[in-house]
């Protein structure tokens, strides 16, 4: 029996990696040459799936291919495993495909099939012990078809274990796809074999016809795929629908959602063209509601309440403009409601949204991950109207809110600044964060921090030209952290250059970190160009210290008095280069400069020390190095 299977879920494992590492991918896989033999092709690929998806903490292994690497291939087994094991086995495996159409940017696949597949678990997390290379790789997008045609996708039998899902599951999958020329169509069907259930799409679109059709069926008895990835507490049993098919301007879609046989959500989405509106114009309308709190552990259902309502009103029209209108989400305390209109230009023409945490009984459990986070209160505005100008303003608050190890009487941040369309688009911001009587839950974090941290920046965009980040400021207790950014955009990523400037009036309030007493005060200033794909950065760095006390003796007398610091770095395509300009005390000083390459690296130090009484009292007088 021919069957199917996410054999994609091998190369994919590994896709990424070499996809961008590997020069000349696809035509080292899939080379053309008339004169190799199929042996000598089906050696070429067992060569390179066993050689270059395999890697540190990765082994590929294949036996028993056969077939032409142009069209019908088999495979015995396939098996990827990790320091842990095998985590992917696949047997009987069956690759039918073009490869000649490849070189057209299409991929053509007649059928991809095993007859069993193996996932006892995810891959365990690669560990690399190899420090990257000082050289930068620079960025490049990885080779992708423009086109996907697989007629089969199938498996008769897939055993997943319990880490994947949070439940062991044995399950069929039979299915295709297709996506080219303006249309696509998928099916995938997922029939359960060691209990009730199955999951069923199939959906179609056509640009010709703009007809859309979407049939979502998830049905499941208890402890289910589905129960376990979302963690439903008690795995209950899940039925959930989507499905509608009509041209896209008059299209609906009923969504139901169900648990142990109740009702949970139910509504629906619909497309239509306004009345009187103008050629190509499309409204959507979403309007679904339910009591979705049994989903949900006990402590967090007086959240939702038993009355949830998801909508909005959204409206696009021909010139680009779009309207969300009657947006809303509500739950016993939760309300957010709004309006936004987004103009031609991609800029809002109005924004008016309002929304807020709160319960009447006091502080509220929010359904979030990790340990219990309660607030007291939370609210949002933001407000902007380009019929009465062009400013724009913003508030967002929290009130009382607590965790395990961190805690705050009131988080806010406010906003405000223009919003500028026309022939020259344009946005400011000017932002002010503050957090008061804050609580980290290790003393010697709030001795660090202070209870009082503020802050604010300006924001600049005007289109076409680079992004400034302006007044980066944050101020505590002790300390202050302030700067400024410009960000290029270019074909080859954004660039990011700046300036930042950070004091520190008293160190002894980090000793508790540091685990160690620290003392005296540092100022240090830099300046920086990164380029985040590229991997490159040059970056300078000057600082003065007074009386800077680390609790090592001879460290510290050493820098004791006023301490100055000068060090350059950069990193490109032929490495790193490292320069001490300057570190000078009144009693020392030290230079020295190091170039880290793949092919050698060198270093260079010199400095004095004016008595050796400094370090070793025994031993008197100047040193060189």
């Amino acid at each position: 029996m021919r069957l199917a299977v996410p054999i994609i879920l091998a190369f994919l494992a590994a896709w990424p990696a070499f996809a961008q590492e590997e020069p000349g991918f696809f035509g080292r896989l899939f080379g053309t040459d008339e004169a190799a033999t199929d042996e000598e092709q089906g050696g070429l690929l067992e060569n390179f799936i066993e050689d270059n998806l395999s890697g540190e903490g990765r082994q590929v292994s294949i036996s028993g291919f056969e077939g032409a690497l142009s069209g019908r291939a088999t495979l015995d087994t396939l098996t990827i495993s990790d320091d842990q094991g095998d985590w992917l086995t696949m047997s009987d495996v069956v690759l039918d495909w073009n490869r000649s159409a490849l070189f057209r940017g299409r991929l053509e696949v007649t059928e991809l099939s095993a007859a069993e597949i193996l996932l006892p678990r995810l891959p365990a997390p690669a560990e690399s012990t190899e420090a990257p290379t000082p050289e930068a790789s620079g960025f490049s997008l990885p080779e992708l078809p423009v086109s996907v045609a697989i007629d089969t996708i199938a498996a008769n039998r897939v055993a997943i274990g319990q880490p994947v899902f949070g439940v062991e599951s044995l399950v069929s999958v039979d299915g295709g796809l297709r996506l080219e020329g303006g249309e696509g169509e998928a099916n995938l069907a997922l029939n359960k074999l060691d209990a009730p259930g199955a999951i069923i799409l199939a959906a179609s679109y056509s640009n010709t016809s703009e007809i859309l059709a979407l049939n979502l069926g998830i049905d499941e008895g208890e402890n289910g795929i589905i129960a376990g990835l979302l963690d439903l507490p008690g795995r209950p049993s899940v039925s959930f629908s989507v499905s509608g098919e009509a041209p896209i301007s008059e299209y609906a879609a009923d969504i139901r959602l169900a648990t142990d046989g109740s009702e949970r959500l139910t509504g629906r989405i619909t497309t239509a063209q306004p009345d009187g509106s103008e050629e190509g114009t499309l409204r959507v309308r979403a309007d679904i509601s339910g009591n979705v709190a049994p989903i949900f552990n006990a402590e967090y259902q007086p959240f939702f309440g038993d009355d949830v309502r998801i909508g909005a009103v959204i409206t696009r029209f021909p010139d680009g403009r779009t309207n969300i209108d009657d947006m809303t989400l509500s739950a016993a305390s939760l309300n957010l409601d709004g309006t936004i209109r987004i103009g031609a230009d991609g800029l809002p023409d109005e924004i008016d949204v309002t929304g807020n945490v709160a319960a009447e009984d006091g502080a509220v459990l929010l359904p979030l991950p990790g340990p219990e986070t309660r607030v007291d209160r939370a609210d949002l505005e933001v407000k902007f109207d380009a019929a009465e100008g062009d400013l724009w303003t913003g508030a967002f608050e929290i009130n009382g809110l607590n965790r395990p190890g961190f805690s705050a009487e009131q988080l806010s941040l406010t906003g405000s600044g223009q919003i500028s369309g026309g022939a020259t688009a344009a946005v400011s911001a000017e932002l002010n964060i503050a957090a008061r009587a804050l609580d980290l839950g290790n003393p010697d974090a709030d001795e660090a921090l202070g209870e009082v941290v503020t802050g604010r920046a300006e924001i600049d965009w005007t289109a076409g030209e680079s992004l400034r980040l302006g007044e980066l400021v944050i101020d505590g207790e002790s300390y202050n952290v302030s700067g400024d950014a410009t960000v290029t955009f270019t074909e080859a990523g954004p660039s990011i250059s700046g300036q930042a400037d950070a004091r520190a009036e008293r160190l002894s309030v980090f000793s508790g970190l540091a685990g160690r007493t620290l003392g005296g005060r540092v100022d240090l200033s830099t300046s920086f160009v990164v380029a985040p794909l590229a991997g490159t950065f040059d970056v300078t760095a000057t600082g003065t210290s007074d009386n800077l006390i680390v609790s090592q003796p001879q460290v510290d007398r050493i820098l004791e008095g006023s301490a100055q610091l000068d060090v350059t770095a950069a990193r490109d395509e032929t490495g790193i280069t490292f320069a001490l300009n300057t570190l000078e005390t009144p009693n020392a000083s030290l230079t020295g400069a190091a170039s880290l390459r793949s092919g050698g690296s060198t270093i260079q130090i010199s400095g004095r020390l004016d008595d050796a009484a400094i370090i070793v009292p025994s031993v008197s007088g100047p040193i060189r190095l």
